[in-house]
């Protein structure tokens, strides 16, 4: 089965994305996709679901989801909600990975920030 690429641009002046969820207003799906970036979902009121290898992962406030990158995944948000996105380009954590390409822990990523 083919997934869509999605191709993540980082805000400008900052090495990741971040946004409110287009999900928000509910009745939202995102199709199943994968991209280079880890993306975190932080839940901050109400709920959605992730669906990881067709696995779902429900959220709700309070909660929040680590997408590795290059992971299949789609979201539905039936409801409103309110959910920040943080997505982060894996470039960013190379100087991190271990020789079984695990996270060195503990790890700090530091960037300057564009004038």
């Amino acid at each position: 089965m083919k997934y869509n690429h999605e191709l993540i641009v980082p805000d400008e002046g900052l090495p990741f994305k971040m946004f409110i969820f287009e999900g928000k207003d509910g009745n939202y799906k995102r199709e199943t996709h994968w991209h280079r970036s880890v993306e975190i979902f932080a839940v901050c009121d109400g709920e959605l679901c992730f669906y990881i290898k067709e696995k779902p992962y429900p959220l709700v406030q309070g909660e929040f989801m680590i997408v590795n990158s290059n992971e299949v995944h789609s979201v539905h948000s039936p409801k409103p909600n309110q959910t920040i996105v943080l997505q982060i380009p894996i470039r960013l954590f190379e100087n991190y990975f271990t020789d079984s390409h695990r996270l060195k822990s503990p790890f700090r990523v530091c960037w300057t920030v564009a004038e």
